[in-house]
């Protein structure tokens, strides 16, 4: 194991007598936090496509990237803080893609890998491609090529790690940290104050769909409904794939008496996550208020498939039952 150089912590603006230059570093905390970061590095064991080949090659023993502390591939997101997006991205895998970003613990990376991750490379006018990452997660670093060498791909880590050099550990004014304050004030049952914090951070950051979604959440508490709308809606055009805002959307369209859109978005989340027991429940309430009684019966169905313990889908299959007058199979 190699020695640690000192020379790389220190920081050149502070002189040190040149008998103390090998024992002792002077730095900041940003600047020993960010050494530290950048040497240990943890990529997602998570690839896509072709490009996935070319970085299976790069952890290999032949490149070495031990050099750089990042050979350790993790395989769960909560173990990794670099997300190499490695190939063409289809729209059924923007959602997973998502969850999973979404699932690591800050600070966290991506690096868009080829041209397709980059700008949807010469799959782009495919009808179910993506054209870029960077429209649905922060891109720090693209590396160009279709696909890339492993060389190519370790001067774009490097890069990265020069980026990683030149951040502060505190940022008080960044959007992020509004949001950590909103999120704080909103546990806290502070709403109105909550609700500036979500401003601030949408005011640095106007395309943070994050904020707009806390935001919406923090407007239904409130009972400014037409307010929270706008601010799901905000949060959906950003990033479509939201599934918790699709969710909040669709209920409070449904408590505002606006049926069938409420169930237009139940289906945009259903198409993405089919596996959604509250979704089927309230699509299947807002039909049977529509007076489409038997597609309401398949829906409540659908959401005791998945989940049979909930009482109030039992008691809402029963009253559908009882609409379409089928009395004995209400007990079931």
């Amino acid at each position: 194991m190699s020695e640690l150089d000192l020379r790389e912590l220190h920081d050149p603006s502070v002189p040190v007598p040149e008998s103390l230059q090998d024992n002792v570093a002077v730095t900041t905390l940003s600047g020993l936090y960010n050494y530290s970061r950048r040497n240990s590095l943890w990529p997602l064991t998570f690839g896509l496509a072709c490009c996935a080949i070319e970085m299976i090659a790069t952890a290999t023993s032949r490149y070495d990237l031990a050099r750089f502390g990042m050979e350790v591939f993790r395989a769960s997101p909560r173990q990794a803080d670099l997300l190499i997006i490695s190939g063409t991205v289809t729209k059924k895998m923007v959602v997973p893609i998502v969850r999973i970003y979404n699932q690591m613990a800050e600070p966290r990376y991506v690096l868009a890998m080829g041209a397709c991750a980059s700008g949807g490379g010469p799959f782009k006018e495919g009808y179910n491609v993506v054209s870029g990452i960077d429209k649905y997660l922060p891109v720090d670093v693209y590396v160009p090529g279709c696909p890339p060498t492993p060389q190519a791909l370790i001067h774009g880590l490097i890069m990265l790690q020069k980026k990683m050099d030149g951040q502060r550990l505190f940022q008080w004014n960044t959007a992020d940290l509004q949001l950590d304050r909103g999120e704080e004030l909103f546990v806290r049952e502070r709403y109105s104050e909550a609700l500036k914090s979500f401003d601030r951070a949408l005011t640095i950051d106007p395309n943070f769909a994050q904020a707009w979604a806390r935001r919406g959440d923090t407007l239904v508490i409130l009972r400014r409904y037409r307010e929270a709308i706008d601010s799901y809606n905000g949060a959906l055009a950003i990033n479509p794939y939201d599934e918790p805002a699709l969710l909040n959307l669709a209920l409070l369209l449904g408590r505002l008496g606006q049926y069938k859109t409420a169930v237009i978005n139940y289906d945009r989340l259903l198409e993405l996550n089919p596996e959604v027991p509250e979704a089927w429940q309230n699509r299947a309430i807002r039909l049977a208020q529509l007076k489409r009684y038997k597609l309401a019966l398949t829906n409540i169905n659908q959401a005791l498939r998945y989940d049979d313990r909930v009482a109030t889908a039992w008691v809402a299959r029963g009253i559908i039952l009882r609409a379409l007058r089928k009395p004995k199979g209400s007990r079931s």
